[in-house]
């Protein structure tokens, strides 16, 4: 599937999903999501940084998960690879951090549901937490916000409209990395193309060009 974004509305938030890693291309072309606000992060790395006490009233957050006023996106530790931060512009009371710590990881939902009540049972959270924002990103990439102007910067940015050739450009590589490990025509039986007289490749049934050809029709076709 190529890359793409969804947006949508529920309540007062703006949403926007995709299967691309889009979280720093926000931070760097809306940095006023993150700067000057609380972070409360609420995953890192894919892992939760909440831990259960014997009272849940009495969970605690981790170091890096505690609030924390954010001055600039560099001080915004990021793996793009299971983190979900939630933002305010004022520091969240002992109660938002319970509400925080029941709210389902969005992280968990396919990159392709758009439709998943799934994705409305954590929207519907979120409007009980009520953060200004809330950015994650793993498999796929969810961003959503009550500011307006926020969101319609981010939509009408560059890393939304070249998401097409992004993906072509990542689709490109990752031929290039194939067409590297094709290995040499050893044969000893023929290419099976027509007429080709060429060796076939060790793991194949085609010499070098006619492997190459396959691949790079197979990548259209997706």
């Amino acid at each position: 599937m190529a890359y793409d974004a969804w947006t949508g509305k529920f309540d007062q938030y703006h949403w926007v999903q995709s299967n691309a890693c889009l979280a720093w291309e926000l931070f760097r072309e809306v940095p006023t999501v993150i700067e000057g606000h609380y972070v409360v992060m609420a995953s890192f790395d894919g892992c939760s940084l909440i831990d259960e006490m014997d009272n849940h009233d009495n969970s605690r957050w981790s170091d890096i998960g505690a609030p924390r006023l954010v001055a600039s996106t560099i001080d915004l530790r990021w793996t793009g690879n299971g983190e979900e931060v939630f933002l305010f512009s004022e520091k969240p009371k002992e109660e938002t951090l319970r509400l925080i710590a029941d709210c389902p990881m969005i992280g968990q939902l396919r990159a392709d549901d758009t439709d998943s009540s799934d994705v409305t049972e954590f929207l519907k959270s979120l409007t009980s937490v009520a953060p200004e924002s809330f950015v994650g990103e793993g498999a796929w990439f969810f961003f959503c916000t009550k500011n307006y102007h926020s969101f319609q910067t981010f939509m009408n940015g560059t890393t939304i409209k070249q998401l097409p050739q992004r993906y072509e450009q990542e689709r490109q590589r990752q031929l290039e990395h194939e067409l590297k490990n094709i290995g040499p025509e050893v044969g000893p039986e023929k290419c099976a193309h027509g007429d080709c007289t060429k060796l076939r490749i060790a793991l194949g049934v085609l010499c070098v060009e006619h492997h190459r050809e396959m691949l790079a029709r197979i990548k259209r076709l997706y």
